[in-house]
């Protein structure tokens, strides 16, 4: 773990995105967006809004680049959302546990979204 990520969050890991941007087109040239630092809960508030998965597209935002995450890692064979553990099963995307008791985004506001 690098020090800055060790003394202030993993917002410091540059192995890590730095948040997470949902998409969803609903005209040519129209789109909506939402935004979140930690993945389950952008997951879980898009979820509740009662928006399908298949109509979304989640990025990783790196501090250059922004990285379309692939659709299996928020959506399940029958087009519902995951939950729970299973959404952590992302985090192996990073080389980290990716399970509820080895969160690495811990440290982040996990409550707020912003569309």
């Amino acid at each position: 773990m690098p020090i800055l990520e060790k003394l202030f969050g993993s917002k410091y890991d540059k192995k890590l995105p730095y948040t997470y941007h949902a998409k969803k087109t609903i005209a040519s040239g129209i789109e909506r967006d939402w935004f979140g630092d930690v993945f389950c809960q952008l997951c879980k508030h898009l979820r509740q809004d009662g928006e399908s998965p298949d109509n979304i597209t989640i990025y990783e935002c790196f501090s250059n680049k922004e990285v379309v995450m692939p659709k299996a890692a928020y959506m399940n064979s029958d087009g519902d959302w995951l939950l729970g553990a299973d959404l952590c099963a992302a985090h192996t995307r990073y080389g980290r546990p990716g399970n509820l008791d080895g969160c690495g985004f811990v440290d982040r506001k996990s409550g707020k979204i912003t569309s």
